[in-house]
């Protein structure tokens, strides 16, 4: 490792932002040996500014995990969930469209690897203090408000409280991309094509029974008075659930925290797909979050700067275990960056590339299907969901549309030519070979990309 010149930088690399990204970076650059120094706006260990369902699932061609003595073990992220941090194992995705017509997607997977309901709040403790107990110094309650430029190249970042400086500096702070676009990673003037305000509650939710457990999305507009958004309850376990209602607007002032919470109690009073499931339900807490959803920034990385995670893409969803995996992805390729003595746009691009080219890709398509299924009609979502009921899904998660079979899409492509989403969406996945589909995914050789035995994995 080169020695680091004290007058220059106060440390090796700064991570902004402790979500599972930036905890993943901060843990594996700590490990290898860099001083880390890791800020994030939230108070303290196990916040989170953005919902998240906490489901974590196996992603074909990129991650997948197994059961290790009844712990979850990762090995591409070096990763043991305790089985105590594991609240549940869904059974479904379920898509039930206005007129109560229902897809199931089934989570199970025949290779074993599992789909579970973590404690979000627990997993990032766990890893706080696993990159703590590594070296990592982890700041909270520090608001990052612009990154520092010395003539083309990054060399730290601005607070409230002062300047932190750095060789690198990698940004993780999820759906605000403050920094993302502070540092020049989008184009200038470029502006959010849509911005959503989402509003979740944790319930206590005695009606939930264990055969329910597991997801549940609803989408069109007969029982809320919102002009444009969509419902989502996840239920880990018996008699717990988290639900959500994501307003979808032109701007970013256009709903209130006050008024998204009177569409959530309207979804759950009115609903009648998820009115039953949430009745006796009482809030355990709540929290409400703004995320632009665009087409995400033009490139992630440039001189003594990198992206990823959430601050990536293009509708802040990337899920648990990915932006895991790309927070410890992003992390070998700082650590190989630094070991060089070159943090230049070109040498941290390969990192960018493969995001691009395979989740950014895939990110992309789940937006659209977002946004398109957003603005269906009622009885157009209806016959959807009556097509779709025909074919055999499992759970696309979070890239997973190997489940989906090509052919069944090829059919509904052909069964609904004028649908506006055929174009956008059902086009682009018959497009793709499946035989193609993971590849360029798995990190290559290099000199951090050391192969994890699941004997070396570490809690």
């Amino acid at each position: 490792m080169k020695t680091r010149d004290a007058s220059v930088a106060s440390h090796d690399v700064i991570i902004v932002g402790a979500g599972p990204a930036g905890l993943s970076a901060a843990r594996t650059t700590a490990r290898l040996g860099f001083s880390t120094l890791l800020l994030e706006r939230m108070p303290a260990a196990g916040y989170q500014a953005q919902p998240c369902s906490a489901i974590i699932a196996p992603v074909p061609g990129l991650l997948k995990g197994r059961r290790l003595l009844g712990d979850l073990f990762y090995p591409q992220l070096d990763l043991v969930i305790p089985s105590a941090l594991v609240v549940g194992y869904p059974r479904l995705h379920r898509f039930i469209s206005p007129g109560g017509y229902e897809v199931a997607a089934p989570f199970a997977r025949g290779d074993g690897s599992p789909v579970a309901a973590v404690d979000r709040a627990g997993l990032l403790q766990m890893l706080a203090e696993q990159a703590g107990s590594a070296g990592a110094e982890i700041r909270y309650g520090v608001d990052v408000t612009g990154p520092i430029d010395e003539g083309d190249r990054i060399v730290g970042v601005r607070t409230p409280s002062g300047e932190f400086r750095a060789p690198l500096v990698m940004s993780a702070e999820g759906g605000a991309r403050r920094l993302m676009r502070a540092a020049g990673l989008y184009e200038p003037g470029a502006a959010a094509g849509c911005h959503a305000l989402v509003v979740t509650r944790e319930l206590e939710a005695p009606a939930v029974r264990r055969h329910q457990l597991g997801q549940i999305t609803t989408f069109g507009r007969s029982y809320t008075s919102a002009r444009a958004g969509f419902g989502t309850v996840v239920m880990p376990l018996p008699g717990r659930a988290t639900v959500s209602f994501t307003l979808l607007a032109d701007g970013m002032g256009y709903h209130t925290p006050g008024s998204a919470a009177f569409y959530l109690d309207e979804y759950i009073q009115e609903d009648p797909r998820v009115r039953g499931l949430l009745a006796g339900s009482t809030c355990v807490l709540q929290s409400t979050c703004r995320i632009a959803i665009d087409d995400g920034p033009d490139r992630v990385a440039r001189d003594g700067f990198l992206g990823l995670g959430d601050a990536a893409t293009p509708a802040a969803h990337v899920g648990v275990l990915p932006a895991m995996y790309l927070g410890r992805r992003a992390a070998l390729a700082a650590a190989e960056a630094l070991d060089a003595d070159d943090v230049s746009c070109a040498r941290l691009g390969a990192f960018g590339k493969m995001f691009h080219a395979r989740l950014g890709r895939v990110l992309r398509v789940e937006r659209q299907m977002m946004l398109s299924l957003a603005g269906m009609a009622d009885a157009e979502l209806d016959d959807l969901a009556q097509a779709l009921a025909r074919l055999p899904f499992s759970a696309p998660f979070f890239g997973g549309w190997q489940g989906m079979p090509w052919e069944g899409a090829r059919w509904l492509e052909k069964r609904y030519p004028a649908r506006t989403y055929q174009s956008d969406l059902l086009q682009r996945i018959v497009d793709q070979e499946v035989g193609q589909a993971g590849e360029g995914l798995l990190p290559p050789p290099g000199l951090w990309s050391f192969a994890v035995q699941p004997g070396a994995a570490t809690q």
